[in-house]
């Protein structure tokens, strides 16, 4: 397993909500990475995986997995059916944390 080095006051440790992209049809093989490596709460979706971490497990699985595109940190999640839906939930995200 990798050892990674941060300073440790720059990481936060939180539980976080993560998404890896992927294209249509690995899903199933970026769910079962993930829980390989020992992610939390994997759930796969159209286009993609939802599971939790910290900001550690993100760069641990940015590096471990073969076939996702990326690794997303959601900083929230709601229907939009306009641009002003949008904006307001962007506007109501907390960016100081």
């Amino acid at each position: 397993m990798h050892k990674l080095i941060f300073r440790k006051e720059l990481i936060h440790l939180e539980e976080l909500s993560l998404y890896a992209a992927s294209a249509f049809g690995l899903e199933g093989l970026i769910s079962a990475e993930l829980k390989r490596i020992g992610m939390k709460n994997v759930i796969a979706d159209n286009g993609g995986v939802f599971f939790s971490g910290n900001l550690e497990d993100a760069f641990i699985c940015n590096l471990r997995t073969r076939f996702s595109d990326r690794i997303y940190v959601l900083l929230g999640r709601k229907p939009c059916f306009s641009f002003e839906d949008l904006f307001q939930m962007v506007k109501s995200i907390s960016f100081e944390k």
